[in-house]
């Protein structure tokens, strides 16, 4: 199975500025996409940061560790249209796929396969149209 995922545009992976920056919340009607995403998925915005001190609360973007931010920005990615989303989603199907599997309950399946290692029957290739006018940025994100 090879699912093909055509990527034009949309991010990889959102990055702190894209969330919240200074400039960009004074000049939104509605504020900041942080101030968004946190009021939209209020519990699991909760879940994500309950374990953190930041100085001033939670909602205080400019006082984000960096630890702080990688973990929100793949939550928000998560969240939002975005590559990062697209994939870890066309991921589970494996998880479909042995599922599948273990319901027919039949060993003459093509399923089988060692389930550490499901390149055998899956893969997932993502066909970048603009990869050579990408970022240094978003090459990194490429791989992860």
């Amino acid at each position: 199975l090879t699912a093909l995922i055509p990527h034009f545009e949309e991010p990889i992976l959102l990055q702190p500025e894209d969330l919240y920056s200074e400039e960009s919340g004074e000049s939104r009607d509605l504020g900041h996409l942080m101030d968004y995403l946190r009021i939209k998925y209020m519990d699991e915005f909760k879940n994500l940061a309950q374990n953190w001190s930041v100085p001033g609360g939670i909602r205080n973007w400019s006082r984000y560790n960096p630890q702080q931010w990688k973990e929100t920005c793949i939550w928000a990615s998560m969240r939002l249209q975005t590559l990062w989303r697209t994939v870890a989603g066309i991921c589970k199907y494996h998880d479909a796929l042995v599922l599948h599997h273990e319901l027919q309950g039949t060993n003459s399946s093509g399923l089988l396969w060692n389930r550490e290692d499901t390149s055998d029957v899956f893969r997932c290739l993502v066909s970048m149209q603009l990869y050579s006018f990408s970022t240094s940025v978003q090459r990194k994100q490429v791989n992860k």
